[in-house]
């Protein structure tokens, strides 16, 4: 078992970033943040111990792209499952080996935990809704498969993207009992507000029907 997790902060939100890390404890030799040129004021000083502090140059931004980052550091250091955690995300020091002891007892290629109900719950087929679908902040990767992110999508849609990706492959599953849990989303900026509608049309192009 070798867990990476895999955390993008764009902005300089080092306090939620701190609460997330300390929540999780997970080691930080495998601890990867990434974050943006145009945000740089969360800087290696914010992240602790060992952990990995990645800067993406790129002029445009993009999340699926930060989170690329992050994923592929990972799978480059022999990561067998690869968590992407948002950091409004919080948890038990076990939650991590919670998740991936139910996605891996069942078969599942991405899995994330269920934030709408108590029960467990492998997906397959294209079918998805708002209540069976996997939490966009806060899922795991099967690294075997090598899933990465579409760098097209900006800012919304990237994971429900990957998640369509994963089906594609094998299960998907939302499980109960793993201890972690997500903040409300932050309203958007203008110009994200215009991005998800972008990215939104972006899927539908791609994918040939609704996100969910």
């Amino acid at each position: 078992m070798n867990i990476w997790l895999v955390t993008a902060c764009p902005e300089a939100h080092a306090d939620r970033l701190h609460a997330m890390l300390a929540s999780l404890g997970h080691p930080d030799e495998r601890t990867v943040v990434v974050t943006a040129k145009h945000h740089d004021r969360l800087n290696g000083r914010h992240v602790p111990g060992e952990a990995w502090f990645l800067i993406d140059h790129r002029h445009e931004f993009s999340l699926a792209h930060l989170w690329n980052l992050g994923i592929a550091h990972a799978y480059e250091h022999d990561a067998t499952e690869v968590a992407v955690v948002s950091t409004d995300v919080t948890g038990t020091p076990d939650s991590l080996r919670r998740l991936r002891d139910s996605m891996r007892a069942n078969a599942c290629t991405m899995a994330g935990p269920n934030l709408s109900g108590p029960a467990s719950m492998v997906l397959v087929g294209v079918d998805r809704t708002a209540h069976r679908r996997v939490p966009g902040g806060c899922f795991m990767l099967a690294a075997e498969h090598g899933l990465v992110c579409d760098v097209q999508y900006r800012w919304r849609f990237c994971d429900d993207d990957l998640e369509a990706q994963a089906r594609e492959i094998g299960l998907v599953g939302v499980f109960a009992g793993t201890g972690l849990t997500m903040g409300p989303d932050s309203p958007l900026t203008e110009e994200r507000a215009v991005w998800a509608v972008e990215d939104r049309e972006r899927y539908i192009a791609k994918w040939q029907r609704e996100p969910w």
